[in-house]
């Protein structure tokens, strides 16, 4: 059951994000991330207090869903600072 839950977590967010990529371009990265914190946060706190099995597992998949929006805007600046350090010279004076 465990591994369903992580399952029910990790898919959707996996499938979504490219969804959810050209809504950060056209809405701007702020309004995706703070409606995803949302999600996440609401789906988060009634996944705590689920009273049964399916219900959790609805409230998994919710958060997922949830958890594309905030990741998502995130990786294109990671891919700038990642291009740009990768044409800094890793060790300045180091010997050849």
């Amino acid at each position: 059951m465990a591994g369903s839950l992580g399952a029910a977590y990790s898919l959707p967010a996996a499938f979504l994000s490219i969804v959810f990529g050209p809504l950060s371009d056209r809405y701007g990265r702020r309004t995706p991330m703070l409606v995803g914190l949302g999600i996440l946060s609401l789906t988060s706190l009634g996944g705590t207090i689920a009273p049964n099995f399916p219900l959790l597992f609805t409230f998994r998949i919710l958060a997922g869903l949830g958890a594309v929006q905030p990741s998502q805007p995130t990786l294109p600046p990671l891919g700038i600072i990642s291009l740009t350090l990768s044409a800094v010279e890793p060790w300045p004076g180091r010997w050849a």
